[in-house]
């Protein structure tokens, strides 16, 4: 029984020992992909480029408040007391406080969907292509309306020297990057430039025939009209 006694925690002992590696405690996780790996065909990319679209759907977006807000302002619908107490504010054309829940919810969800833009077109492990250069295109548009709605949203109407816009952010941060990390407010007439340079490279860079069976995503002349309505803006 001694001779037992002593082969036992030997052998707990060595086992220990051995799964105390590295590689036994860093382990990729089955799960999801790391940053580096997450976008290296054609498809990842288009998976990605509707990732971005399906943002857009975001309650305080264009699944909701961004299509309404300009009603509830005009006579065409009206704040009841069934309304659970939303756009009573943008209703009564009052000062939009900084707490207030559909200002923070588009600002918040507009900056997600750009975050989901910029990591399709700062992409550099695929080589242009056709169909490369067309998802890229359709991300380039839609940075470029998101923009447009914020800057229309929470900065006041175009000019050459009002420093208060929205800040810009075109890089993918990724997961490596801070999410406390906040950036200056570029001014209005920076914030024009960017959004009328996302329109262009998004023209150049999609193809002029589309399938008819795609008319749910940015085409071509989808983004000029948009320039068109910026420029009136502007």
């Amino acid at each position: 029984m001694r001779k037992i006694n002593l082969i036992v925690p030997a052998v707990i002992i060595s086992l220990g020992l051995g799964s105390c590696s590295k590689e036994f405690l860093t382990r990729t996780p089955n799960d999801a992909l790391t940053l580096d790996a997450s976008i290296t065909t054609e498809s990842d990319l288009s998976n990605a480029l509707n990732g971005a679209y399906s943002g857009l759907r975001n309650v305080n977006l264009f699944g909701r408040t961004l299509p309404v807000l300009g009603d509830v302002r005009a006579d065409n619908e009206y704040v009841s007391s069934s309304n659970s107490g939303r756009y009573v504010l943008y209703n009564n054309y009052a000062g939009i406080v900084s707490n207030n829940a559909d200002a923070t919810g588009i600002f918040t969800a507009a900056y997600q969907v750009i975050t989901r833009t910029n990591q399709i077109i700062s992409n550099s492990t695929l080589a242009s292509s056709a169909n490369v250069d067309n998802y890229k295109g359709q991300a380039y548009a839609l940075r470029g309306l998101l923009y447009f709605e914020l800057i229309r949203n929470f900065a006041k109407p175009y000019s050459t020297t009002d420093p208060l816009g929205v800040p810009i952010v075109t890089e993918f941060y990724g997961a490596k990057s801070n999410p406390t990390t906040t950036f200056p407010r570029d001014s209005v007439a920076k914030v024009y430039r960017q959004i009328i340079s996302d329109l262009e490279q998004a023209y150049t860079l999609m193809p002029a025939d589309r399938d008819p069976d795609n008319s749910g995503f940015m085409s071509k002349y989808a983004a000029r009209g948009l320039e068109a309505k910026v420029y009136l803006y502007m």
